[in-house]
């Protein structure tokens, strides 16, 4: 048997993934880099996620997976993602999980209940691998990472896109005479959205990254900092933008990023230029120095509205208008920062994996927090498809599709030229 990769390793990573922890202070080889740590925003007051599904309908489909690998050779190698399936059980109270074991085509089912909104994966199950029947073992680390402890089920957490299991708890497949195949721990499986649009490259976008580089100690809002960055234009949405590898080829950091997640995205709307949302999707940069495993670029109003479960128009209204929105003018998205009483005020912040509208940002060890102004400048000529005309007069109608001339009271679909969503109006 082979020994465990790292158990302070785990340890760290489990620490983060908790969700409200901070992490270790990072000692960064850089001259100008101060230590830096994952903070926690607070401009968004919200109570909870989205409420977790209470069907085994609901929870059956497409998924993205991540899990720390206990056998894997480097800290690189540690975090495993893929796309899995959660599908109906043999029982109505009951569903499978496709595991794929790292480094190979091999893979293995698991049974798990489903009650009440809870995902359990319970200890005594047998698989199928090319060594025979294995058992499906659960186990328990300590707080202290050393030991672990055999247990009866792990459960998870619903995390607002999908289920986040108990980082400690760890997941074994192990013969009669205690041989190890598979142990892993901190398993997340994040519910795929279905997106069936194309997106056609339409150059290059000037990016200035507010999200990883006040990390390194590197200032963003330099131009010799600023980088080029393939982007994309959804073709049935041409207010659907997004950036393809962010954090790899010309970024300055690209040679620390030790995520395989390829190809990622940050991807942005800005169908309303007033106020621009990010969509909640990993965007391929990981760093373990400071136990950042993953990251979902995001600001505070796309925060709010998958925090909350707010459409655009919700979201704005309950934020006000004394907040510095991000905003989309003349090709170039601007996520703001404004500087204030020693610290340093962001619409930018971001999530993980186990929290991806976290709400975090960037401070050092004084607890100051980073700038982490970002802007994203569009190619020359590449907007011209954009359909917002704020001089078209606003429409209204509701759910099925009638025009209202004076609205109140309810939901309604919004329509400006070419630009439709859904408002709620009291």
């Amino acid at each position: 048997m082979k020994k465990f990769y790292s158990v302070f390793a785990f340890a760290l990573a489990a620490s983060l993934c908790a969700g409200a922890q901070q992490a270790a202070p990072a000692h960064l080889n850089h001259a100008t880099a101060a230590p830096a740590t994952i903070k926690a925003v607070k401009s968004v007051n919200a109570p909870a996620y989205a409420p977790a599904p209470t069907t085994v309908a609901e929870v059956i489909g497409d998924y993205d997976y991540s899990y720390e690998d206990q056998y894997a050779e480097s800290e690189a190698e540690m975090i495993v993602r893929g796309k899995t399936v959660i599908a109906q059980g043999p029982l109505a109270n009951t569903v499978t999980i496709v595991i794929p074991v790292p480094s190979s085509s091999a893979s293995f089912t698991v049974n798990a209940t489903f009650n009440d909104g809870n995902l359990v994966i319970p200890s005594g199950q047998t698989v199928n691998l090319t060594a025979g029947v294995v058992n499906v073992n659960l186990y328990k680390w300590n707080e202290q990472g050393t030991t672990f402890s055999p247990v009866e089920s792990i459960e998870s957490v619903w995390s607002g896109l999908g289920f986040v299991f108990d980082p400690y708890c760890m997941l074994a497949l192990q013969d009669s005479a205690g041989g190890w195949y598979f142990a892993a721990s901190a398993f997340t499986f994040n519910k795929c959205e279905a997106d069936n649009s194309t997106w056609t490259n339409i150059g290059e976008a000037t990016f200035a990254d507010g999200w990883i580089l006040p990390l390194f100690g590197i200032d963003q809002t330099k131009p010799e900092n600023q980088y080029k960055v393939a982007v994309e234009q959804n073709d049935s949405d041409p207010n659907r933008y997004r950036l393809v590898n962010p954090y790899r080829g010309n970024c300055p950091v690209a040679i620390r990023n030790q995520s395989n997640v390829d190809p990622a995205y940050i991807a942005f709307n800005v169908s309303d230029p007033d106020h621009v949302t990010f969509d909640c999707q990993d965007a391929g940069f990981a760093y373990y120095a400071v136990g950042l495993t993953d990251i979902y670029p995001s600001n505070s109003l796309s925060t709010c509205m998958g925090v909350m479960d707010l459409t655009l128009e919700e979201a704005v209204s309950l934020m006000g208008n004394d907040v510095s929105y991000t905003t989309f003018k003349n090709g170039v998205v601007t996520v703001p920062s404004e500087a204030a009483n020693g610290n340093y005020y962001n619409d930018a912040c971001f999530g993980l994996s186990t929290a991806p509208f976290g709400g975090y940002g960037w401070s050092d060890n004084n607890n100051i927090s980073a700038n982490m102004f970002c802007s994203i400048t569009l190619p020359a000529n590449s907007v011209t498809g954009v359909t917002v005309n704020d001089n078209a007069p606003v429409e209204y109608f509701n759910l099925q599709g009638v025009r209202v001339a004076e609205p109140s009271n309810g939901l309604f679909i919004r329509r400006q030229g070419n630009s439709v969503s859904k408002v709620y109006i009291k």
